[in-house]
């Protein structure tokens, strides 16, 4: 599937498995995690990552050590990033975005293989987090029901209204994909539990 083309210093990270509904298998976490290296990686070969958070770093930041030197000095930043994106564009083809994991898959892996398919999945996720160029998203598809389903703390924390609002997207979307709302909209009812 081709996407529209992109300002300069704007790139496309791709998650291809339309197939599968781009279900993140371990084929494809290894691609994005290849792709996200590419994209970080300065012309010198060093990967360049926002540091975790420590309260330490900020010292180190202020002390202008040169482990860090890219981060606080404009020169240093453009010839360490000489040629990469302002902005990575996560992107995929089809009408899910993602289903998750390609559950599947982990049911055929040994155990040792599904160890490494959650390590690398985290992996992706922080090289995602902490990527000094911003990771955007246009959804399509389906994502908003794993936002609800999931029920991560944040979402769960919210008040009736913000959750009935996504559950309304949810419906929308499902309208839009010529599913069965009606019943799927009813079972998220049932599912997500209102105050």
């Amino acid at each position: 599937m081709s996407f529209p083309a992109l300002p300069a210093r704007a790139v496309y990270l791709h998650l291809s498995n339309p197939t599968k509904h781009n279900a993140l298998s371990l084929r494809v976490l290894r691609n994005l995690r290849s792709q996200l290296h590419r994209l970080n990686t300065s012309p010198s070969g060093r990967l360049l990552v926002l540091p975790s958070f420590r309260p330490e770093i900020l010292s180190s930041l202020e002390q202008n050590e040169e482990e860090h030197k890219w981060l606080v000095d404009a020169s240093a930043w453009r010839k360490e990033r000489e040629g990469l994106p302002n902005v990575i564009v996560l992107r995929s083809g089809g009408p899910v975005f993602s289903s998750g994991h390609d559950l599947a898959e982990l049911r055929s892996l040994s155990h040792e293989k599904v160890k490494e398919t959650f390590a690398l999945c985290t992996e992706v996720m922080s090289l995602i987090r902490r990527s000094p160029a911003p990771v955007v998203c246009p959804i399509q598809g389906l994502l908003i029901l794993s936002l609800i389903l999931s029920r991560p703390s944040s979402v769960r924390s919210l008040d009736d209204s913000f959750i009935k609002l996504l559950s309304i997207l949810f419906y929308i979307s499902l309208h839009f994909l010529h599913s069965s709302p009606p019943l799927v909209f009813h079972r998220l009812w049932d599912i997500v539990p209102f105050k």
